[in-house]
């Protein structure tokens, strides 16, 4: 049987009137915009919809969606990949609902940037050592700040540093 068709801001919505997503895409801690960035949206069965680019301000909008339930997805050079509510890397994000002909705004997607560590290692008396296997190891906890632990690492690697190189 046929579905009746409802009433959305004054005008009749058929069930299936596509939708609208807004949002932006921000660097996680300082939420300053990411600019082309690409954001991709997907069915929350699987399989890629569409991609678009964030603009120099962050913003994206993806327009005509069908309505359903859907995953968003945001990358950029010099971060890890996220998805929309993702709280930390590896952990899954949240499936936001789209209902026949409504808009779905304000969403933020939090990129968290990728890091690098880059040095020399070298003996007791400052000459290169070669074939040195170099391990870096994190563990996040709730209510992890990317920038507390950033000042613990660089504090972590000093004392590395200054015991393996006394003075």
């Amino acid at each position: 049987g046929a579905t009746a068709p409802v009433r959305a801001q004054g005008r009749s919505v058929a069930p299936s009137d596509p939708g609208t997503f807004e949002g932006i895409v921000v660097r996680l801690g300082s939420n300053t915009p990411v600019r082309r960035a690409v954001v991709e949206l997907r069915h929350a069965e699987g399989g890629t919809m569409r991609q678009v680019m964030t603009l120099d301000d962050g913003t994206f909008a993806f327009d005509g969606v069908p309505p359903g339930r859907y995953r968003l997805f945001a990358e950029s050079r010099g971060f890890v990949r996220t998805e929309y509510g993702q709280q930390t890397p590896g952990r899954p994000g949240t499936v936001v609902t789209l209902e026949a002909g409504r808009t779905v705004s304000g969403l933020v997607l939090a990129l968290f940037p990728t890091a690098v560590l880059a040095g020399r290692v070298v003996d007791q008396d400052g000459k290169p050592v070669a074939a040195t296997a170099i391990v870096v190891s994190t563990q996040h906890a709730a209510g992890y700040d990317a920038g507390e632990k950033e000042a613990e690492l660089k504090t972590y690697i000093k004392k590395v540093v200054a015991d393996v190189l006394p003075p």
